[in-house]
């Protein structure tokens, strides 16, 4: 038996949090701990892979994995992935072209999380991360939170001194047949 066919230590499954649920989406104190890049498995290019550590409140101490693309066929996914790697780098303060990833890490930043959710319900729901910007950075309130059933993006908004009504703005109706 060689020394890999064991456990360095004997493991109690009971007294270990089986499952990893993903956190609410919305923005969170950040930083990078690991990056590195790796090939894609399919051969057809490169990533990055960033490694992100939640630093405070309820989430404190998670990571999220997430793969920054570099190199691949699909010249849309080189964009994202570009786009991404650029709010990175701006959020740490690096504006000038650079190889290093290494900078990357230990550089606290604010994170928009969100949920990654398999169209064929075959995997689990896991965290992505959308957008970087810098520690200081403070969200648009009510930016992060899920529409209200008043503030469906659908729906004609309602005349305020700010909003006031236009000639072609249609008043709200009691009898429309989906409320």
């Amino acid at each position: 038996m060689s020394e890999y066919d064991e456990l360095p230590e004997i493991f109690d499954p009971s007294t270990h949090k089986g499952t990893l649920d993903v956190i609410p989406a919305g923005w969170y104190p950040a930083q990078i701990i690991e990056s590195s890049v790796k090939d894609a498995s399919n051969g057809n290019g490169s990533y990055l892979l960033a490694v992100f550590q939640i630093l405070s409140g309820e989430h404190a101490g998670r990571q999220i994995y997430q793969n920054v693309t570099l190199q691949n066929a699909s010249q849309q996914a080189v964009e994202i992935g570009q786009r991404l790697l650029t709010d990175i780098y701006t959020a740490i303060g690096i504006t000038t072209p650079t190889k290093e990833i290494n900078v990357l890490n230990f550089k606290p930043v604010m994170v928009r999380v969100g949920i990654k959710r398999d169209k064929d319900g075959i995997y689990p729901d896991r965290n992505i991360v959308g957008s970087v910007r810098p520690p200081d950075y403070q969200p648009k309130r009510g930016r992060t939170t899920p529409p209200t059933p008043t503030s469906l993006p659908w729906e004609t908004p309602k005349p305020t001194p700010s909003n006031p009504p236009t000639s072609n703005s249609a008043a709200p109706r009691g009898d429309t047949p989906w409320r």
